[in-house]
């Protein structure tokens, strides 16, 4: 069986470089390098002789596969393959990949960064004290200003139970908090063996004093944490999202946080990016804010390494990898690859 050909495109941790090389034909060109990302109308020309592109943030579309006849197999660095035409690559007999929960260790350090943040008032508190606040007139009324909550009281609500809530989840352990899940995909069973209470969603939103967001946007989702559902949830409620701006209505929000229906919000992710200079999100004083950094951490690339060498690893050895996101083309590829 002849060496895999691979373009690598996506970020790549160097200490599996050598074992990497021990098992295919890597070309690299990640977008974080010096040259920096390979323009939509290079990528053809890089691609040609070459069976699999394992990409992150390159569309791989109809006019790109038609392009490259010698394409085999898609590798997409992330969880939710947007970046990817999933059935124009079925059509044409290409095997698709995703490295699921590549970042769901920095993501969940992150959303608790938010949920912490929000809970004990820091960027309030930070900008309050580089402003000039803090003297000896009002010593005691800022103690009493920025009184924030108790983790060990506290109940979260986690919406959607994934790799990123279940790693939330073990991080809640260590704080002593409740901790509420809905996820329709996901059995109660499940939940209770890593101590977390199954719930409807209308029950998690309105017993959360944090509710955080961890789904991605399909039909189902898309605007769930809407007017009604925001209704049921505590003035002193924090909603925190970290995944998909999408899940959440984002004039039904606006409102609650404007009329201080609830008590504030985290938020990582926006319906347009970057968040426009007028955006009323800027102007409220009860949210704080982040540019879509929550799976930016050095874990991400290390993970998504050991996971395109475990599934580039069974390719060469003629094996079915895991995470295959179109299985009814996958023996026919390996075939192919194995003649």
């Amino acid at each position: 069986m002849a060496r895999l050909r691979v373009l690598i495109t996506a970020r790549f941790d160097q200490r599996y470089a050598k074992e990497m090389g021990g098992i295919v034909d890597s070309r690299y060109h990640p977008w974080d390098s010096d040259t920096g990302r390979l323009k939509p109308e290079e990528l053809p020309t890089q691609l040609q002789g070459r069976q699999a592109l394992v990409t992150e943030i390159d569309r791989v579309d109809t006019a790109l596969l038609d392009e490259c006849p010698d394409l085999k197999v898609i590798i997409t660095c992330r969880g939710n393959p947007v970046n990817v035409k999933i059935p124009a690559c079925t059509q044409r007999g290409v095997l698709v990949l995703n490295t699921p929960g590549r970042n769901a260790e920095g993501v969940a350090d992150f959303a608790m960064a938010l949920l912490l943040a929000a809970a004990r008032h820091l960027v309030p508190a930070a900008h309050f004290l580089k402003e000039g606040g803090w003297n000896p007139k009002d010593r005691g009324s800022v103690y009493l200003r920025f009184q924030g909550a108790d983790l060990d009281d506290a109940t979260v609500g986690l919406v959607g139970f994934g790799a990123v809530a279940r790693a939330v989840a073990r991080r809640l352990k260590g704080f002593g908090s409740r901790v509420l899940a809905y996820d329709p995909y996901v059995t109660p069973e499940a939940m209770a063996e890593q101590g977390v209470e199954a719930a409807d969603l209308e029950t998690v939103a309105s017993e959360a004093d944090f509710l955080s967001i961890h789904v991605h946007v399909i039909p189902e989702t898309t605007g769930m944490i809407d007017a009604p559902l925001l209704s049921h949830m505590k003035p002193t409620a924090y909603l925190i999202n970290t995944a998909r701006a999408g899940a959440v209505d984002q004039q039904a929000l606006l409102q609650a946080l404007k009329n201080k229906r609830i008590a504030g919000a985290a938020l990582d992710v926006f319906h347009e990016e970057p968040l426009p200079e007028d955006s009323p999100l800027r102007m409220l004083d009860n949210v704080v804010l982040t540019p879509h950094i929550a799976g930016s951490s050095p874990g991400q690339t290390r993970v998504q390494s050991q996971i395109m060498l475990g599934q580039l690893q069974a390719l060469a050895q003629g094996n079915e990898p895991p995470h295959i996101l179109n299985p009814e083309v996958a023996a026919d590829v390996i075939a192919t690859l194995k003649s």
